[in-house]
């Protein structure tokens, strides 16, 4: 049951994915979560370095949609300059529709998206009951700021204990 909220690999933040990741494990598109993992909640547009990120992927020819749990025009906003396929209120994990959508969009199947977030709860799960193959977590940017958020992701180190990277 562990595995099932597991990532397939770790890192401290989407700067230290390494340049050639993706290329490396055939996949051909990224649905990437926005809030605590591109950006934190107190930025609207993408940073620096979010930019710099997402620009190495179209370098590489990989596509990448954003999947938010967050309002439509939260992710509207964050798009703007960007103009990627986006999808706001995403009820991640509980529905595979953004996930399949995402796919159909990048013309990707499991075995060649991979999903990048923040939570292991919504990303990693949400990913796992699609059946996409490839979820790399993220650390969250900014810490948790109420008793909820900081109980999720104590609960979230549980599942984290003893994780090693697949690379």
């Amino acid at each position: 049951m562990k595995k099932l909220f597991q990532p397939t690999n770790y890192y401290n933040d989407i700067s230290s994915i390494p340049a050639d990741y993706f290329v490396k494990r055939g996949i051909e598109g990224v649905i990437c979560d926005i809030d605590n993992t591109l950006i934190n909640y107190d930025e609207t547009h993408p940073t620096p370095e979010a930019m710099q990120f997402l620009n190495s992927l179209k370098e590489q020819g990989i596509k990448v949609v954003l999947a938010s749990n967050n309002t439509k025009n939260r992710v509207k906003t964050f798009n703007s300059d960007l103009g990627l396929p986006a999808y706001a209120n995403s009820t991640k994990p509980l529905s595979r529709r953004v996930f399949t959508r995402a796919m159909k969009i990048m013309g990707t199947t499991r075995d060649n998206t991979a999903v990048i977030g923040d939570q292991v709860f919504t990303d990693v799960l949400g990913t796992k009951f699609c059946g996409i193959k490839h979820v790399i977590l993220v650390r969250p940017i900014k810490p948790a700021s109420n008793i909820f958020s900081r109980t999720k992701r104590g609960a979230e180190q549980w599942f984290l204990k003893g994780f090693t990277n697949n690379d």
